[in-house]
């Protein structure tokens, strides 16, 4: 119907009269009987003539606001059994089209049911977004307590299972830093954990006894390792220990100091390339025959030492080991050398001086009676005797010589000021020797007491002497004719040190020339030094050869000194005799 009244707009601008008629005839063929054309304000612009009149009611403000959106208002009059309508007609201005029928109020009241659900839709169809946020909100809410509570529930869960792994880590890490007194409390529900904590707690106990029982077996073996170094160290025998393949693992002080070399550059090394006369020992150790062996050594000054040397096998597990000990028995050859030809000399001081008195006698007899009485060739008579006695007198000296080593006087041991006596020895081979000078230095201003017996020590200093002044007497270039003797001591060692500008020593094997019977020169019985070295060897002192101080300036010359032990300063008698030379 609106659409035909707005294909007719035009006609009731030209003929409303006609307009009306058209308007009536449209609604009367769509049975309306209430047809109306209103302003916005509700008023009327013209109505359909109808038989059946309804009474006209302006529809509300609230009607033309919602037709002008374009789309028909419908109202229900539920009292009057009516249904009205507002539809805006677009080809005229501001014109609507306002109808009213009845109808059944069975369909009213339906239409109104409908209404309001529709009206209860379209509220709700609006409240939709809120609706479902409301929903989503509460879903998100419940969803997130349900996860919080399962995530509470997890932890729980985990924290039961967890605690105890985290103690046992944090127990393993402390035992991993040695706390091995580290244990795990067992209260937890779960038997595989508490199995797990009784199982960690039994390692840490054993682990804890196995650590005591390596310490004290440590602390055993190095009680036991410091024992052995100390027996190693103080007994009077070198020792070597050398592995199945010869070289050498241990080597005590004494081997390395009889050896000449530091453990350093033994261990590790083979025994044939330190000690090239010890290889054949390990052959000797392998054929099972037990015995000493002697072998000699010589050092860088050609000076021997004569070891016996005794070598044993044993093993550890499958390997062998040797162990090689050597005694330096030097200076028990020496002694026994010395004391055999001590024996020797007393048996020939002994055979020799008997005839010599009668032989002097008679020759001195002899000549006193006959001197006078031969007259011929008497110059010859008067030579031989002569000769005869002065030989006597030669051999008697060198009986008396040989008399002195046999019968070395016992040591007799006092305190004194060996300032003293080594003034005196010095001042009295001055007075012998006037054309040699004799120079007697001390470092010391204090006394330098000693414990020995001032006889012996006196007479070593004067061989030394004696052989210093023979040996410049036979140094035909010597610039000149001196003798030094050096009195020192250094921490518990006094040590008297003669150095001459003789001929000097040999430069190979020198210690021979302090056995008995060795010397270098023609005439010499080889018993002054041998005496030195038995009057050091009582007092327990020690004699060393060497050259004199200014050989390094291209001189010659030897130097001896002699080591005692000293003692703590104490007041000491002086000699009245004492010449500062």
């Amino acid at each position: 119907m609106a659409s035909d009244l707005n294909r007719a707009a035009g006609a009731l601008d030209q003929d409303k009269t006609k307009f009306t008629t058209f308007l009536t005839a449209q609604a009367a063929l769509r049975s309306i009987p209430m047809a109306l054309l209103i302003d916005e304000n509700g008023k009327l612009i013209t109505a359909a003539q109808t038989k059946r009149q309804i009474p006209m009611q302006p529809p509300p403000k609230e009607a033309f606001e919602a037709v002008k959106e374009g789309q028909p208002v419908i109202m229900t009059l539920g009292g009057q059994a009516q249904i009205r309508s507002l539809l805006k007609l677009d080809e005229f201005d501001g014109v609507y089209l306002y109808t009213a029928k009845k109808v059944d109020p069975q369909i009213v009241e339906h239409l109104a049911k409908t209404d309001i659900a529709m009206r209860e839709y379209n509220s709700l169809e609006s409240q939709r977004f809120e609706a479902q946020l409301t929903f989503a909100l509460i879903y998100i809410g419940i969803a997130l307590v349900l996860l919080l509570a399962a995530i509470w529930f997890g932890l729980g869960l985990a924290n039961g299972l967890a605690s105890p792994i985290g103690q046992l880590i944090v127990a393993s890490k402390r035992v991993s830093s040695g706390k091995l007194d580290t244990r795990v409390d067992i209260d937890g529900s779960d038997e595989d954990i508490n199995r797990l904590g009784h199982t960690f707690n039994q390692m840490t106990e054993q682990l804890s006894k196995q650590r005591k029982d390596l310490i004290d077996a440590r602390d055993d073996l190095s009680r036991r390792h410091n024992f052995t170094e100390m027996v190693l160290t103080g007994i009077s025998s070198g020792v070597i220990g050398l592995d199945e393949d010869g070289k050498i693992n241990h080597a005590n002080l004494l081997a390395q100091d009889i050896c000449g070399v530091n453990e350093f550059n033994m261990v590790g090394r083979p025994i044939d390339e330190v000690l090239p006369a010890f290889s054949n020992l390990l052959i000797v150790a392998d054929s099972k025959i037990s015995r000493a062996v002697e072998i000699e050594l010589k050092d860088d000054d050609g000076n021997r030492r004569v070891l016996l040397v005794r070598v044993a096998k044993g093993r550890a597990g499958k390997e062998k080991n040797y162990v090689i000990t050597f005694e330096d028995v030097t200076n028990l050859i020496s002694a026994q050398r010395t004391a055999a030809w001590a024996d020797i000399a007393r048996r020939i001081a002994h055979e020799i001086k008997n005839p010599l008195t009668p032989i002097q006698l008679s020759a001195e007899r002899l000549r006193s009676k006959y001197e006078d009485e031969v007259s011929s060739d008497p110059e010859i008579f008067k030579q031989c005797t002569e000769t005869i006695i002065r030989q006597v007198g030669d051999i008697g000296r060198m009986v008396d010589e040989f008399s002195s080593f046999a019968r070395m006087p016992s040591v007799v041991f006092k305190n004194f000021d060996i300032r003293d006596a080594v003034s005196q020895t010095v001042f009295l081979q001055r007075v012998a020797h006037p054309e040699i000078e004799y120079i007697f230095e001390c470092e010391e201003d204090g006394e330098m007491p000693i414990n020995a017996d001032s006889r012996l020590i006196s007479q070593a200093l004067t061989n030394i002497l004696k052989n210093g002044a023979e040996s410049i007497y036979r140094n035909q270039e010597r610039v000149e004719s001196k003798i030094v003797v050096t009195l020192r001591q250094e921490e518990e060692v006094i040590s008297i040190d003669v150095a001459d500008t003789g001929i000097g020593l040999p430069d190979i094997n020198r210690e021979a020339l302090l056995e008995p019977y060795i010397t270098t020169r023609e005439q010499g019985t080889g018993l002054g030094l041998a005496i030195v070295k038995k009057v050091m060897t009582d007092h327990g002192g020690e004699i060393t050869l060497g050259n004199a101080p200014w050989v390094r300036d291209g001189r010659s010359g030897a130097q001896i000194t002699l080591s005692f032990p000293s003692i703590k300063r104490e007041k000491v008698g002086h000699s009245k005799v004492e010449e500062v030379i």
